[in-house]
């Protein structure tokens, strides 16, 4: 310990024990002019404790440091012109109000939702000579009241937006494709692109090619069940399950679960399970769940045998919009935001009955524009500026299909040239 700072340590312990022993004299001898055995206590120790207080956070820069903190170290705010509702007095109140609660500067962004902000003449526009106006006001307002000044100067939260970023730069999504060949001798082939990647801008790439053996029994079709049945057995599940054309079930919503038993012949192994595609809530029939904004939950339930070591389940939700969170019996498994859908849940299974629960979160636009037809005392949202009532509803909800695949990889080859030699 430096010799400074012991010196002031056993000064204030001192003067520390100084004061409850006088204090302890002072309040025995209030006990006897009073009778009080408690004493009176006095005001004037109790501020000369305060002031020894402040005086040792004067002496200890890190606590003077959190009371008084330096301006570099203070935070900021995010500034936001909205559409063309600004004004320069309204944006020097603002700034002014800024520096008066401490906060060093700001950053500034600008938002343009929908069309133009209601009730505001002239709207300004982004770009526009006005706008430069406003801009230059801000900047020479933080100048005047001591404010940093940010400006973000393009789209994306990550600053990641604009046409300079060419497609070669894009983020990127893994696809694949499959093809079957037969074994035993050399083969050349060009495998088919994987889909979606037509389009131009899609820039698509080849990574990798994996090889494998064909599972036993995996001959590219649908297994067909020997019997099949369900607690709607007037519904056409087999000729669903064979694949024909135009076949469909529509199961109406009610609280009672809907369960499907399929039978075989013999003991077979189930490596992929695909669930039917289902609909978006914005495509429903009724107007009200055409918008609904929230979550819902699909629960699936599964009976499975032990996986072997080298095997892994990957489950892939197909379509959906916009968040799906996945818990596998009753264990959080993944957060997919953004396609594809996919997610590896093995560790997550068991031998026996497995439930797996799907969560489905979607944006409020779809009900913010429902509500926008509503009368005001029935509306359930509120924005400062939303989508217009007769806007396009955006994709919600599941579509999938689901799938649960199970199988292995045996290894990785890297592709030298277009024309692939397996």
């Amino acid at each position: 310990m430096n010799k400074a700072i012991a010196k002031t340590v056993l000064i204030a312990v001192a003067l520390i024990a100084g004061m409850a022993i006088g204090q302890a004299e002072i309040a025995k001898e209030n006990a006897s002019k009073s009778g009080d055995p408690s004493g009176i206590p006095l005001q004037p120790i109790s501020d000369k404790r305060v002031d020894l207080t402040l005086a040792a956070q004067a002496a200890d820069p890190l606590a003077l440091g959190f009371r008084e903190p330096p301006k570099e170290s203070r935070p900021e705010t995010w500034f936001h012109l909205i559409g063309g509702n600004v004004a320069k007095a309204g944006l020097t109140a603002d700034l002014e109000s800024v520096g008066g609660a401490g906060i060093s500067g700001i950053q500034l962004f600008h938002g343009q939702f929908g069309g133009p902000w209601p009730g505001v003449e002239p709207q300004v526009s982004c770009l526009s000579p006005q706008w430069d106006g406003m801009i230059s006001h801000v900047a020479n307002e933080c100048r005047r009241l001591g404010l940093s000044f940010t400006m973000q100067n393009c789209p994306g939260w990550a600053m990641s937006g604009g046409p300079w970023i060419t497609p070669d730069k894009a983020m990127r999504h893994l696809t694949w494709s499959r093809v079957e060949v037969a074994g035993g001798k050399r083969v050349s082939l060009m495998p088919a692109k994987p889909q979606p990647s037509s389009e131009a801008w899609r820039d698509y790439r080849d990574v990798a090619v994996i090889a494998f053996p064909t599972p036993a029994g995996d001959d590219g079709k649908n297994l067909l069940p020997a019997s099949v049945r369900s607690n709607r057995e007037k519904l056409p599940w087999g000729d669903l399950l064979a694949g024909k054309k135009g076949a469909n079930v529509r199961i109406e919503s009610g609280n009672e679960r809907v369960w499907v038993e399929l039978g075989f012949a013999a003991p077979v192994t189930l490596r992929s399970l695909e669930l039917p595609a289902l609909k978006l809530w914005s495509e429903l029939e009724d107007q009200a769940a055409r918008s609904f904004s929230g979550s819902a939950t699909y629960t699936y339930e599964l009976k499975l045998d032990t996986l072997r070591p080298d095997e892994r389940a990957l489950l892939d939700l197909g379509q959906v919009a916009n968040i799906a969170e996945v818990s596998v019996n009753g264990k959080p498994a993944a957060t997919l935001w953004t396609a594809p859908f996919r997610s590896e849940i093995t560790s997550f299974l068991k031998p026996g009955i497995n439930r797996i629960m799907v969560t489905v979160t979607s944006t409020w636009r779809n009900r913010l524009a429902y509500d926008a037809g509503l009368p005001e005392a029935q509306r359930k949202t509120w924005t400062i500026s939303g989508p217009p009532a007769d806007a396009p509803r955006e994709e919600a909800g599941l579509k999938g299909p689901a799938r649960l695949r199970v199988g292995r990889v045996i290894g990785f080859a890297q592709p030298a040239r277009p024309n692939k030699q397996l």
